[in-house]
């Protein structure tokens, strides 16, 4: 079982949330989010615990963060997350995605 952490309780972190939670083999653990009624809300719809930022990545139960967070704070999150890994002997990887294709049409590099 694939335990997450997950920053964020919006719009596009209750679309992440829905997608661990249709895995057999994952669990949301945590919801980080500055939004305490937000995150209530989403955890509460998962099951899972509402926590700070540096409790939840000290968690050894969290295998894996999902950062669904506004933009401006990912890097500091990718970089908290990846001190937590190695405080725990993980590794931390980024999801591979596909590279988005041009359109038609559409003059890329200038």
């Amino acid at each position: 079982m694939i335990g997450f952490c997950q920053f964020g309780a919006g719009r596009i972190g209750a679309i992440h949330a829905a997608t661990i939670a249709s895995r057999h083999d994952a669990r949301l653990q945590f919801v980080v989010d500055p939004d305490r009624a937000a995150a209530e809300r989403l955890a509460g719809h998962h099951c899972a615990a509402v926590s700070g930022r540096v409790e939840a990545l000290a968690d050894p139960s969290v295998n894996a963060v999902v950062i669904a967070s506004s933009t401006d704070t990912h890097a500091d999150l990718v970089e908290a997350a990846a001190r937590g890994a190695r405080r725990q002997g993980g590794v931390l990887r980024k999801a591979a995605r596909p590279r988005p294709q041009p359109r038609r049409g559409v003059r890329c590099g200038g």
